[in-house]
């Protein structure tokens, strides 16, 4: 049995683990970082309604590194015997992933200002970006370097492996997109084209992982998307 036969067979077998592993990722990421904030905010009056954004930046940071820390530890073989093979791509991949990821946000951000969701008095980047550069420039490092490959490492590497592994490729990639969608749903939960525009994403995501047989275009893909949306925003 070749190394690659022998990985899907592996996969095939992990995918409830790693269904329920995006799911504690997500519950880790949320708890982490509330209570990152709750202590920072501690000695503050005005609490979690008037968060401070460079808290905001280290606890979204700190949520971060904890959860994807601890999903490292728990999927170490899979880390070093399929995701860092899977990092290896021609340069061709590399130009039209990040192209498209370009283009692809822009078209969103578009669609958002003809299709606005529901008013609210701040998101989270306004509050970050009233506060400090500082604190601004470090929240683009977040969604643009750490976010993409974390994420990509849970959707399209241990998600989507072990999806193809048991069903035919366009299956795996749409029920992959959902979960991935599922994962945004307390930031998007009430805007239909935010939802529509995650879930999208996530098929284009994964047509890259399928067709190029790497994650570095979708991981790229996912990088200029999330900076685009920024610059934009």
């Amino acid at each position: 049995m070749s190394p690659h036969t022998q990985h899907s067979a592996y996969n095939a077998q992990l995918l409830p683990f790693h269904l329920w592993l995006a799911l504690a990722t997500l519950l880790c990421l949320s708890l982490t970082s509330t209570i990152i904030l709750l202590l920072l905010q501690s000695g503050h009056p005005e609490g979690l309604e008037q968060a401070n954004g460079l808290h905001l930046v280290i606890a979204i940071g700190g949520g971060m590194l904890v959860s994807y820390s601890l999903l490292l530890l728990l999927t170490r073989s899979f880390y070093i015997e399929q995701f860092l093979p899977l990092l290896r791509v021609g340069g061709r991949w590399v130009i039209l992933s990040i192209i498209v990821g370009i283009f692809f946000a822009a078209f969103i951000h578009y669609l958002s200002r003809e299709l606005p969701g529901p008013e609210s008095p701040s998101n989270t980047f306004d509050v970050i970006k009233q506060h400090s550069r500082t604190a601004e420039v470090a929240l683009i490092f977040i969604v643009t370097v750490f976010a993409p490959i974390f994420e990509e490492y849970l959707f399209r590497g241990l998600i989507l492996s072990s999806l193809i592994a048991r069903f035919a490729t366009f299956i795996g990639i749409v029920i992959s997109a959902v979960v991935f969608m599922g994962f945004h749903l307390l930031e998007y939960y009430d805007y239909w084209l935010g939802l529509m525009a995650i879930f999208s994403l996530g098929i284009l995501l994964g047509w890259f992982r399928t067709s190029s047989h790497s994650i570095l275009p979708s991981i790229l893909c996912h990088a200029s998307y999330n900076l685009t949306i920024i610059l934009l925003a």
